[in-house]
């Protein structure tokens, strides 16, 4: 009877999938009319809108699953946070029509050079009773800019000197090396820069295709490396690239070759020659970690470990898909030693951190939140080691 049950399980499971995969529009019809049902008999909530109910198991699924991580130390009222002991607000300089957001930063003697994504291409996570977004996408234009500031005295009045924009987020004013169109005519808009922290002169770029292609032959996301100095742009490839290579993270520069992470599901890296552009990937680790995506670069602690910033992307009432954040620590050759529990920054939204670095006793993070603003924050390196192994899952 038991393997009766399993075997209709297993058929049922692959039937979802095939409809979900291959009929999407078919798939969302049939769910939304069974979700009321569900919504129902699971939780003795009625709901008469098919749409509204397929939202509301969306976002209870979302809850129940980071509440189950925090063990019941937290809830969704009570949010896991990671207290840093100073934080300041960023004060881009403003450019007309577009926000600065998603900042990258690197030591430099006593400054701090920062880098930052430029653009008019806004997503923000408030929903209304159906999960529908209440701002909807718009722009799609993506530009970065740079500058530096003392590292003491940015915590007070989070200026930002000698700012200048390296890409200019319109493709018509751009410098012509920086006017990059694919095989198919699109062209490239660039996001979410990443100092290669051993060179920031060196600068590794999302490139994000226009007009996005539902075709799976043709890539929406590719990684660029960015020379400052020359003004010079090269894309990174390796031969096996996806529709989404999205957030490459720089893990270090030895003479010529930069090592990078490619992805976290599975520890994907690979290896650019920075003279011929030859790339060579290495597996180092299969996981069954579900859902996190790569987010900060790593930092090296102790001489003993690597810990990084990864994201993952949770549905809760009235918020569609925002990032919740979780420490990873690595052993010497990045394969996972231990994680913590998710946490949040400030607020719940779409944080995102992308960088990390550290100066004398502390660690600085920088981060964007929902599109349209830069936050850096500060710890002491003890302090966030405590409270890694104190959180860990």
């Amino acid at each position: 009877m038991r393997l009766q049950n399993f075997i209709l399980r297993a058929s049922l499971h692959r039937l979802k999938v095939t409809i979900r995969d291959y009929y999407p529009e078919y798939y969302k019809f049939i769910i939304k009319g069974v979700s009321p049902l569900i919504a129902l008999l699971k939780y003795g909530v009625l709901k008469i809108s098919g749409a509204e109910a397929y939202w509301f198991l969306q976002y209870r699924a979302g809850e129940n699953k980071i509440t189950k991580k925090w063990g019941g130390h937290n809830s969704i009222q009570n949010p896991l946070i990671f207290k840093l002991e100073r934080i300041t607000e960023l004060n881009f300089p403003k450019v007309l029509g577009y926000n600065m957001f998603n900042p990258s930063i690197a030591c430099q003697a006593e400054n701090l050079l920062i880098s930052w994504r430029i653009s008019d291409n806004i997503v923000k996570p408030f929903t209304d009773s159906h999960g529908r977004s209440l701002y909807p996408i718009s722009g799609f234009q993506g530009g970065i800019g740079i500058g530096c500031s003392n590292k003491n005295q940015v915590f007070k009045d989070g200026a930002i000197h000698n700012s200048k924009v390296l890409i200019q987020p319109d493709f018509d004013h751009r410098l012509e090396e920086h006017q990059i169109r694919d095989i198919f005519g699109r062209q490239v808009e660039f996001d979410d820069p990443r100092f290669v922290p051993e060179n920031p002169n060196l600068i590794v770029l999302n490139g994000r295709y226009f007009p996005h292609s539902l075709d799976s032959n043709k890539p929406n996301f590719s990684p660029y490396l960015l020379n400052i100095s020359e003004n010079n742009l090269k894309k990174i490839e390796v031969p096996s690239m996806g529709r989404y290579e999205k957030n490459w993270v720089p893990l270090s520069l030895s003479f010529r070759n930069l090592r990078l992470l490619r992805s976290t599901q599975p520890v994907s890296i690979v290896e650019l020659n920075l003279l011929n552009s030859s790339t060579q990937e290495t597996i180092i680790e299969q996981n069954s970690n579900s859902g996190y995506h790569n987010g900060s670069n790593v930092i090296l602690l102790a001489n003993e470990f690597f810990i990084r910033i990864v994201r993952e992307r949770i549905h809760i009432k009235g918020l569609r898909a925002i990032h919740f954040s979780t420490f990873m620590l690595h052993d010497l050759d990045m394969k996972l030693i231990l994680q913590t529990k998710p946490f949040i920054l400030q607020k719940y939204g779409f944080e995102i951190c992308n960088s990390i670095t550290q100066f004398e006793d502390e660690i600085l993070l920088a981060w964007g939140d929902n599109d349209e603003a830069a936050f850096l924050g500060s710890i002491k390196t003890d302090k966030i080691l405590a409270w890694i192994f104190e959180n860990a899952l």
